[in-house]
């Protein structure tokens, strides 16, 4: 993910941190889908490795449990899933398909939390200073070496529960960022 951003170093912040072009589309799109400020931006990626259907549940609830605007994001050059993610969930929803670089970051950027299948796309929101819940296989990174970012995992992907990643959600947005926002 980061080499397709054309980020050099594995942990180097980025280094386009602001494109005044792309954060001013993001702020127009979110006002479009009845965002005013305020509420939570909940950004939900897929790279396919979980089903999509158990990323909408997790996305449902957040909506419904914590009032979070909700954006559907696909990666640059990725897959095209955001759009049929979106349509999935229905109702105010920002589906961002095939972004340029500039405004997936400002997406990312933007967002209060990153659902994410895609370890690349979880190492970018955390380079951004934003909290991320990581769907993935079995792994051997703890959730403690990173309190940003809540790892949910089973044996394979597709096996992850949509409740124990909602609860990682839950917890991730009920802490103090207070810290990582004057970071930005």
């Amino acid at each position: 993910m980061t080499q397709q951003l054309g980020v050099v170093g594995i942990d180097a912040p980025l280094p386009v941190l602001s494109n005044p072009e792309a954060d001013e589309w993001i702020e127009r799109a979110l006002r479009a889908i009845g965002y005013g400020g305020g509420g939570s931006v909940v950004v939900l990626h897929t790279s396919g490795a979980w089903p999509a259907e158990h990323l909408a549940e997790v996305g449902e609830k957040t909506r419904s449990a914590f009032g979070a605007w909700l954006v559907a994001l696909d990666a640059p050059k990725g897959d095209r899933r955001a759009k049929a993610l979106a349509s999935r969930l229905g109702g105010s929803v920002l589906g961002v398909g095939a972004p340029t670089g500039a405004r997936f970051l400002a997406a990312i950027a933007r967002a209060s939390l990153v659902v994410t299948d895609d370890a690349g796309v979880a190492h970018v929101a955390g380079l951004s200073h934003v909290p991320a819940v990581l769907v993935s296989e079995a792994t051997t990174e703890s959730p403690t070496t990173r309190p940003d970012r809540a790892v949910v995992s089973a044996a394979t992907a597709e096996r992850v529960d949509p409740s124990a990643v909602f609860d990682a959600v839950a917890y991730q947005l009920g802490r103090s960022r207070t810290g990582s926002l004057f970071a930005r």
